[in-house]
């Protein structure tokens, strides 16, 4: 499914893992957290994504909206992939 597709995406296009877009100029990986989407997340999270990259809004790292969020699955996935920094 899914993570077939994103997979299959980033392999042939791996910069789109850190492309900003939208309004916010966030993230594929930024916009699972906020979705609270683990399956797209843990799929991005995979192909190993620029964990410092920011949004331009709210000048955020994927890790400091999971903490805004509350995700705490995805805060921990964060911090084990070395992201440490909000």
């Amino acid at each position: 499914g899914l993570r077939d597709r994103i997979d299959r995406i980033l392999r042939d296009r791996p910069a789109l893992v850190d492309r900003t877009r939208g309004r916010y100029a966030m993230t594929p990986l930024h916009a699972a957290v906020q979705r609270n989407d683990l399956e797209l997340f843990r799929a991005l999270l995979s192909h190993s994504p620029d964990l410092s990259v920011q949004d331009r809004v709210h000048r955020s790292t994927p890790l400091g909206w999971a903490k805004f969020f509350g995700r705490a699955e995805m805060i921990a996935s964060i911090e084990r992939h070395g992201g440490g920094c909000a």
